[in-house]
């Protein structure tokens, strides 16, 4: 084979569906629902990742990480989000 070099293409936006679709309901009355940082037509239309493009995807990906953190912090959603105010 003489062709030029091609570089591997990892399946990011399957990648992205297959965890939407796994974990799209934790945006359900989640933190960023509750305090309006994401509206309700984007948390349901991150339960079906495959009607988003590709940038609604990305954000989705880093909602569904921002919503885990909070979660994970393991206090009340107002007390994680005013020091997350108070950060910026």
């Amino acid at each position: 084979m003489n062709r030029p070099k091609r570089g591997f293409e990892p399946p990011v936006h399957a990648w992205y569906n297959a965890l939407l679709n796994a974990h799209g309901e934790i945006f359900e009355n989640g933190h960023l629902e509750n305090h309006q940082i994401v509206r309700r037509d984007f948390v349901d239309k991150a339960r079906k990742p495959e009607s988003m493009s590709r940038r609604e995807r990305e954000v989705a990906w880093a909602a569904l990480n921002l919503e885990m953190w909070f979660r994970s912090l393991g206090r009340s959603s107002e007390a994680s989000l005013d020091e997350w105010h108070t950060i910026g």
